[in-house]
């Protein structure tokens, strides 16, 4: 069971990371993702890859958040997410804890209901 302060700060970084890629802060979007994920490439890249792959994290409208799972790899945060054009995708982020008691993104799954067609991305 994901105790109440690690599932709100989970959450929150979540929201963080979606407000910054819908307003194009491209640094403070990667600034959300774990140290190891952050050296995969420029902030640009990271933002342009997301908009190639997954639009809908960029056109986020609104957000659902379900009740987080912990796991042997962290905390697993299920998020149905809504974009501007009404299209809906069910996302998976697995935040990992840091040394100093922080929660960042490691990596996200995303599917769309409709097609059931999954997308792996690392934050």
């Amino acid at each position: 069971m994901v105790l109440p302060h690690v599932a709100t700060a989970v959450r929150s970084v979540v929201w963080s990371q979606l407000d910054a890629l819908r307003t194009h802060d491209a640094e403070r979007a990667l600034s959300f993702s774990t140290p190891e994920r952050q050296g995969y490439g420029t902030p640009e890249h990271f933002l342009e890859t997301i908009a190639r792959t997954v639009p809908q994290l960029i056109q986020c409208r609104s957000a659902e958040f379900e009740h987080p799972q912990e796991t042997e790899a962290g905390v697993v945060q299920p998020v149905r997410i809504t974009s501007s054009d009404g299209s809906t995708l069910r996302a998976l982020y697995l935040l990992a804890e840091q040394p100093d008691g922080s929660w960042l993104i490691d990596q996200c799954v995303c599917a769309s209901p409709a097609t059931q067609s999954r997308k792996t991305w690392v934050c």
